[in-house]
């Protein structure tokens, strides 16, 4: 199963409308996500990352992601 068609997930997006989930497909090679990457330090993906709209520093997941630590994160980033 995937983790963001989890009702878990889908129950966390509806109540927290201004969470706005986002997937970069660095198929192409884009520059503008080399740039990002290497703003956080990284030269390749996979890249696990969870932003707070403008408040706080942007939390950084693990390689190996679990439904856990993406419900975690997103916890810390609505709460501030």
């Amino acid at each position: 199963m995937c983790f963001k068609s989890s009702n878990k997930f889908k129950n966390f997006l509806s109540s927290n409308p201004n969470v706005v989930p986002m997937i970069a497909d660095w198929t192409a090679r884009q520059q503008v996500i080399a740039d990002f990457l290497q703003a956080y330090g990284r030269e390749g993906i996979p890249y696990y990352l969870v932003i707070p709209g403008g408040k706080g520093k942007a939390i950084e997941l693990p390689t190996i992601v679990l439904p856990d630590n993406i419900m975690d994160a997103l916890q810390k980033a609505v709460q501030g």
